[in-house]
């Protein structure tokens, strides 16, 4: 996991983009990116400020969960099942989460398709 911390050498503050994971059950840092002082950080960002916009950006899934919900709520799908299947006292009913688990895979299965089977 990457986080942004702030190091204080001689009384001047520098940052440091650090990746850290766990070794033997302890957090342990595993890698270091200097980033520098807050005006050399600040020239950065201005810098790269007028980079280059995309030219093109690729849409994978967009709204398929949305779609697959409300078609689900119009026919009724969990309470349909929920009338063959009961419900715990506790947690979500079972139609809920057959339905979750549904559009779930279905989303999956078309992002597979779009991305040409590079997930």
């Amino acid at each position: 996991m990457s986080s942004l911390i702030k190091k204080t050498i001689n009384g001047n503050q520098y940052y440091y983009i650090v990746d850290s994971k766990r070794v033997n059950g302890k957090p342990t840092h595993v890698n270091q990116v200097y980033l520098g002082s807050v005006n050399e950080v600040i020239q950065k960002l201005k810098e790269s400020a007028g980079a280059a916009s995309p030219v093109y950006s690729t849409v994978l899934e967009f709204g398929a969960t949305a779609a697959l919900f409300d078609l689900a709520k119009r026919l009724n799908v969990v309470s349909l099942i929920d009338s063959l299947a009961g419900k715990r006292q506790q947690g979500i009913s079972v139609g809920t989460y057959l339905l979750l688990s549904a559009i779930n895979r279905a989303c999956r299965s078309v992002f597979q398709e779009n991305a040409g089977g590079l997930v």
